[in-house]
């Protein structure tokens, strides 16, 4: 893989809150007071549900059905909290390693672990919505210009949006840009009151009344923005907002309640996790107390970081990943985002090589749109927002088979002839192969599970390899830990070094209220674009919308700051997957990240696999690529599910076990989640068949773990499940 790549010195391990094993063995786990806390964070109906038996006015029957979901979900907890590594509230947590000489990592006990708990950012959003409608408040707040203002055509368009119960649906407006508009936008630039704004356009023939009716017209139609409006690039949004209502000069009687409910979190983030119940009761009920409503599920957000007492892995780790993906950058085929190229090929027809405002090609009714031709009206739709619409082509399907494939389906049928549960490919059978050139990333991030590590060589399996940058996992996540933060620092660094001709630009925008949890982060860049953001904590090197440019030449896009006149490198240092988003220029930036890179390279089965109903695992070197899995339908479970008792279910299901040749431990796959199963126990299938019976069909994956192998342990020698992001950069 030219040119070559290195790893980073620091590595991210995540681990479970638990060790693993059966979830029959961890009954009195149900009761400890740190599965329960980590119980309430999740799920605090179902915490509620479970301090005490079924209504004594249910009847049996129901007060039964009503056991056994209960039941089901704190099993499907209990899994998590012992089997999933994804953060998740104290069910999962994350750290910080080192590479060193051998892979150890000891966690310390969770009471020494360290939480930190925000208010969920529906509920930030809800209050600002709140406060910004006060009167009292709204009359000293300063205002700025929508940020996704531009001119096209002799009218303003813009893109404003609103909140039904909690989801926000997004619609592109348009308006007359005349005098008095264009003299309030102007004020507003730097920020201003609703008073000084009014005094603006007060004369002879406008009163100050007439002037203030029509400045609260334009704030109500989301053409100025007040100076409270949500970021998710910078300081925490409850920091910000409580030092944005201390700066006003009659701050409102919530200002108050929030310095305390700030206080509170600070104090609850001292707390060893396990010993907080009450704590969350005090914020709520101190929540209570202002005008505004909540969902006691959308809160709180908490993240959990796992301190160590060792924390380091092997080199040979990192070079077995780099080895791995060095391969799979070589068989790959060549990557292209569809959305963009359609959209490239459309920019050319259309404008050829003349450079234009990056809004008019986005534009749905003057330009292109994004997706290219999405619409003729300019509007995003809150009626379609997030639909996903068939495509066309009756029923047919059309296949690529690559060399892969053919070295798939070769060795496939040599395994099942011979009843192997393994594929081995090596770089001999791809000998013939035209190498894929196409450049990955400047940074990557490689995920992935160590299974074991020895002096004969490291065991993992691959979870992903690639994104736009190394940092996009780990945004998130930095304000656990400063090395955790230094990391992420120092991968945005290491781009903005290796790409000295462009403008490295974070992307600030928050398409949904609790998509602000996970795309809440530090400022790590110099740029900032802020869209649909905050306008106030903008510095002077920060860039708006209507300053790109867009243009085609020698067979490329090209993106470029009018003001600093070089082409622009956004960056979207987070996790979201914005591959649904309405919003034509959020989207479009986050797509040209990789514009002309792979965004990272991984192995897939082809679609013509997928309804086989096994595929064994398949293994590159000392990396497993893809583990067993299995396509079970109802039918074939009605003998294991039938059994009434718990002995004769278990001998029914060691029966098919051995027929399918199952492993004793799998998981559920839906998307990134998995839910791991048991096998040899009976609560574990009682779980599967309900899953089971609203699917009818469900793919079982392999669960890759041997707990004598296992690096990851507690003091006490117990076994946890892990996964490891290593980041690497280019060195040439």
């Amino acid at each position: 893989m030219k040119p070559h790549y290195r790893v980073w010195d620091d590595f991210v391990f995540r681990a479970p809150l638990l060790p693993f094993g059966s979830p029959s063995c961890k009954d009195g786990i149900l009761s400890s007071p740190l599965f329960r806390e980590a119980l309430e964070v999740a799920s605090p109906d179902l915490y509620d549900a479970t301090q005490s038996p079924p209504s004594e006015t249910a009847d049996r029957g129901s007060g039964k059905k009503q056991r056994a979901r209960q039941d089901f979900s704190q099993l499907k907890y209990l899994s998590r909290a012992s089997a999933r590594c994804t953060p998740f509230g104290l069910f999962a947590g994350c750290g910080v390693g080192r590479i060193g000489a051998e892979s150890r990592i000891v966690l310390n006990v969770p009471s020494r672990y360290r939480r930190c708990t925000r208010l969920d950012m529906q509920y930030l959003c809800a209050l600002i919505q709140h406060l910004e409608r006060v009167p009292a408040v709204r009359s000293q707040l300063r205002f700025y210009p929508n940020d996704s203002l531009y001119e096209l055509g002799g009218r303003l368009r813009y893109v404003e949006y609103h909140y039904t119960n909690t989801h926000r649906s997004h619609k592109v407006s348009a308006v007359e840009c005349d005098e008095y508009l264009s003299r309030l936008l102007a004020g507003a630039r730097k920020g201003a009151t609703i008073a000084e704004l009014a005094a603006q356009l007060t004369d002879e023939d406008i009163t100050t009344e007439d002037a203030a009716a029509y400045v609260g017209e334009v704030i109500d139609n989301q053409l100025l923005k007040s100076e409270l409006d949500p970021s998710v690039v910078g300081d925490d949004v409850l920091t910000t907002l409580i030092r944005k209502l201390s700066e006003l000069g009659t701050p409102p009687p919530e200002l108050a309640v929030l310095k305390r409910i700030a206080a509170m979190l600070g104090g609850l983030n001292t707390t060893p996790p396990g010993s907080a119940h009450t704590l969350y009761d005090e914020i709520t009920a101190r929540l209570k107390t202002l005008p505004v409503g909540f969902d006691r599920k959308f809160l709180f957000q908490t993240d959990l970081y796992e301190t160590t007492e060792a924390a380091t892995v092997s080199a040979r780790v990192p070079e077995e990943l780099l080895k791995t993906v060095s391969f799979l950058a070589r068989i790959s085929m060549p990557y292209r985002n569809a959305t963009l190229g359609a959209f490239a090929e459309a920019f050319y027809k259309r404008f050829e090589e003349r450079e234009v405002p990056l809004t008019l090609a986005l534009d749905g009714e003057l330009g292109i749109g994004y997706p290219a031709g999405s619409g003729s009206s300019g509007d995003v739709s809150p009626l379609i927002d997030g639909l996903v619409l068939p495509a066309s082509g009756g029923g047919a399907a059309s296949v690529t088979v690559s060399m892969l494939d053919t070295v798939l389906l070769r060795k496939l049928l040599e395994a099942s002839r011979c009843g192997e549960a393994e594929i081995e490919l090596a770089d001999a059978d791809f000998s013939g192969l035209q190498p894929n050139t196409q450049p990955l990333p400047d940074t990557l991030a490689v995920m992935c599970t160590l299974l074991d590590d020895t002096d004969d060589g490291c065991r993992v399996l691959l979870r992903s390899a690639g994104g736009s940058s190394a940092a996009n996992l780990l945004g998130r996540f930095c304000h656990l830990d400063p090395a955790l933060h230094d990391l992420v620092r120092r991968i945005a660094d290491k781009e903005a070094e290796l790409n000295p001709g462009a403008l490295p630009v974070e992307i600030s925008h928050l398409p949904e209220s609790r998509i602000g949890n996970i795309a809440s982060r530090p400022r790590f860049r110099k740029h900032v674009l802020h869209y649909l953001s905050n306008t106030d904590n903008r510095t002077d090197d920060d860039l708006t919308v209507d300053d790109l440019l867009l243009s085609y030449r020698n067979g490329r896009l090209v993106l470029r700051s009018k003001r600093y006149g070089r082409e622009i490198l956004p960056h979207l240092t987070c996790a979201h997957n914005y591959s649904l988003s309405p919003i034509p220029v959020y989207r479009f930036l986050c797509d040209y990240q990789t514009a002309y890179v792979r965004g990272g390279v991984g192995f897939a089965w082809n679609p013509f696999f997928e309804h086989l109903d096994y595929l064994p695992r398949v293994r590159y070197g000392h990396t497993i690529l893809s583990r067993q899995r299995w396509r079970i339908k109802e039918e074939e479970l009605k003998p294991v599910l039938g059994a009434s008792e718990p002995q004769a279910l278990l001998s029914a299901a060691a029966e098919f076990i051995r027929r399918r040749r199952l492993t004793p431990h799998a998981v559920i796959p839906d998307g990134d989640n998995e839910l791991f199963l048991d096998l040899e126990d009976a609560g574990c299938w009682r779980l599967l068949g309900e899953i089971i019976s609203k699917r009818k069909t469900m793919l079982l994956k392999e669960h890759l773990f041997d707990e004598r192998t296992a690096p990851v342990r507690d003091a006490e020698g117990r076994a946890y499940v892990n996964e490891m992001i290593f980041a690497f950069h280019k060195t040439e």
